[in-house]
């Protein structure tokens, strides 16, 4: 077989001494090494990868400034690099154009009242960080009592893999933390979250996207996140509210150069009270400074490249 075969991971590389934990991890890398070109979500994927090859297989790696890396293991050679995947922005903003007159995104902004609104949509998955971002929140409610009354916020996620015990308990525990939380903030005319556990159509999500003023996405781990940038992407180029929260544990947080926890975020209470509070000007910046990322990287430039490095 003459033809060449790239592959892509879509999630992350574990660092190597994580790897070493899993009983099977040498074939499982010697497999990986088939390939003629192994695609990675970041350059901290890509450099655990060279890390273990480097380290535990015996192999090299030869970096090349703008150009993939070409890693000798286990008798083969092959190229890897990283390119972070993204959306079609101008597509995702067409949905939210179209939802915005929908019976669902309508009942929010009626409910919402003059409310802001903190959104959130992750799949039911223990690698999203759903409860800690539930706890977050609570912990923004307790540190700052302005917001109580005064942002609403509302995290759908999806069913999914709803055969596993795993994920069952995931759905017992958010819907356990979002009714203690609301026990204890609530008021007769607010519920501090909206705990959805549904499907929605793209376009009632991107819609929501543009209605909301931020864009919580906190992961504990995850390959990029599109979320994010489908969030970012929703908002108009003029938007005097989006907001997004990306943090370190994506791909889209580490693309960004999300920051490190400091104090102005303790004083907000967490990173999404800074967002409620964050100025004009710097929330005017951070959306420009995005939108044009996604406007040059689309998911057609990450199709590209790929192949273009896997038939060089």
């Amino acid at each position: 077989m003459t033809n060449r075969i790239g592959f892509f991971l879509h999630i992350p590389f574990p660092a190597a001494q994580v790897l070493l934990s899993v009983p099977r991890h040498r074939v499982l890398v010697e497999a990986l090494c088939s390939f003629d070109l192994l695609g990675f979500q970041t350059a901290l994927d890509l450099r655990a990868f060279c890390d273990y090859i480097e380290t535990e297989a015996n192999g090299s790696v030869v970096r090349i400034a703008g150009q993939p890396n070409v890693v000798s293991a286990f008798g083969k050679t092959l190229r890897a690099a990283a390119y972070p995947i993204s959306v079609y922005y101008d597509e995702i903003a067409s949905l939210a154009k179209d939802g915005e007159s929908g019976r669902e995104v309508q009942t929010v902004k009626t409910t919402l009242r003059d409310r802001k609104l903190i959104m959130s949509v992750d799949r039911l998955d223990y690698s999203k960080g759903l409860v800690e971002r539930f706890r977050a929140f609570e912990k923004l409610l307790e540190h700052q009592p302005a917001q109580r009354n005064n942002v609403s916020f509302v995290q759908i996620a999806p069913p999914t893999r709803a055969d596993m015990d795993t994920y069952r308990d995931i759905r017992l525990q958010l819907e356990a933390e979002s009714g203690r939380i609301n026990g204890r903030y609530a008021e007769l005319d607010w519920t501090p979250i909206r705990y959805i556990h549904r499907q929605y159509e793209r376009p009632v999500l991107a819609a929501l996207f543009r209605a909301s003023h931020v864009g919580f996405v906190t992961l504990l781990r995850d390959g990029m996140n599109l979320v994010a940038k489908e969030y970012v992407a929703a908002g108009s180029r003029r938007s005097r509210r989006a907001r997004p929260v990306p943090v370190r544990g994506c791909g889209a947080g580490i693309e960004r150069r999300a920051d490190r926890e400091s104090a102005r975020y303790r004083r907000h209470g967490g990173r999404a009270g800074y967002a409620l509070a964050m100025p004009l000007n710097e929330r005017q910046v951070r959306y420009a400074d995005m939108f044009a990322q996604l406007r040059e990287n689309n998911v057609s430039v990450w199709r590209d490249n790929f192949m273009r490095d896997l038939q060089a």
